[in-house]
């Protein structure tokens, strides 16, 4: 079976994108799950842990900036421990 990505699209500039593994995804789900906006982008976590877990074929989200901006500044460290006090 072929890899599958997420793309996550910046909904306020839609040329402004990620493609993400599903390895990727689910390390942003962890790191997002540990965060001040765990709980209130809780339906986002909710998306994420999906496509890593079932998905056969790429998919896209649609995100606000500041969810953009975010996600871009969790990807940026290396582990989950590391976005805590985010």
């Amino acid at each position: 079976m072929s890899q599958v990505f997420l793309k996550l699209i910046n909904a306020d500039n839609n040329d402004s994108f990620k493609l993400l593994t599903k390895k990727e995804v689910l390390s942003l789900e962890l790191k997002l799950n540990v965060t001040k906006y765990g709980k209130k982008w809780s339906n986002l976590g909710d998306i994420l842990f999906n496509f890593q877990a079932s998905a056969t074929k790429n998919e896209e989200l649609l995100i606000t900036q500041e969810q953009f901006k975010f996600f871009d500044l969790l990807l940026e460290r290396e582990s989950w421990q590391e976005c805590r006090n985010l």
